[in-house]
């Protein structure tokens, strides 16, 4: 049986599902060292590297597996179906990106933790010393760091820009017209459960509804419904999000 067998196939499975300790691969490698070299245990130098062993056997290796790079493999797989549409994705990223929101940076944290929805669509890090994030996700998020993991769009429709996360949104400018932190920010993530830049725009677009004064007791149909949400002055409050909205750079303006 093969050294790849033994090390990589019956090791996989439970690294895909536990990952495997430092300790462990350190061990593995000794190991392996040991094998190759019939070094019984001695310390002794290599006559070629490891490093080249693992290469393939038409560049001058013997193939080795490399099993750092195969289990970062394995939290790349675990990005890339963390990094699938919403609807594609099976529940546990669902539960795994409220989990990265928990151990979010503490600066982003004043928008709450619904409105950081993933930090791979909006400008928000995780903070890969937070107790609150599970071992599995803290390799995935280091590996992504790692490889500079990030969104490359070009020409996003109405349709993708609208879908979009709004609070840090991936598109803003370095210096925000309108803070997060205010009180209208707060009004609407928490009356009016703004987290899409889609429900901010259809939040603003009730400026142009017939009939509305833009007075505080405006007595609109769509004034008196947001107040009744409690609201204080949906008119003020949607003119705050036309200038949060003026964050995102053009290139993401829905």
């Amino acid at each position: 049986m093969s050294h790849n067998t033994l090390v990589g196939g019956y090791t996989q499975y439970l690294t895909r599902v536990q990952g495997m300790p430092k300790s462990t691969v350190d061990g593995l490698k000794k190991q392996t060292d040991d094998y190759i070299w019939a070094k019984d245990g001695e310390k002794k130098a290599n006559t070629i590297a490891m490093t080249t062993l693992q290469k393939p056997k038409d560049e001058g290796g013997l193939g080795l597996l490399d099993v750092e790079t195969r289990n970062e493999a394995i939290d790349a797989k675990r990005l890339q179906t963390m990094l699938l549409p919403p609807d594609d994705q099976p529940t546990w990223c669902k539960m795994a990106a409220r989990q990265l929101a928990k151990a979010a940076v503490k600066q982003f944290t004043n928008v709450g933790e619904e409105a950081l929805v993933s930090p791979f669509t909006q400008k928000w890090r995780v903070n890969l010393s937070s107790t609150a994030l599970p071992e599995s996700l803290r390799r995935m998020m280091r590996v992504a760091t790692k490889y500079n993991t990030h969104l490359v769009a070009t020409s996003p429709s109405t349709e993708i820009k609208n879908s979009m996360p709004f609070w840090y949104h991936i598109g803003n400018k370095d210096k925000l017209v309108s803070i997060y932190g205010d009180s209208w920010g707060v009004c609407q993530r928490e009356t009016h459960k703004i987290v899409l830049t889609g429900e901010m725009v259809n939040h603003t677009s009730k400026l142009n509804a017939p009939g509305c004064s833009h007075r505080k007791n405006c007595k609109c149909n769509n004034c008196k419904s947001d107040r009744n949400l409690g609201c204080e002055n949906p008119t003020a409050c949607r003119r705050n999000g036309m200038k949060k909205l003026q964050n995102i750079i053009p290139d993401w303006d829905p």
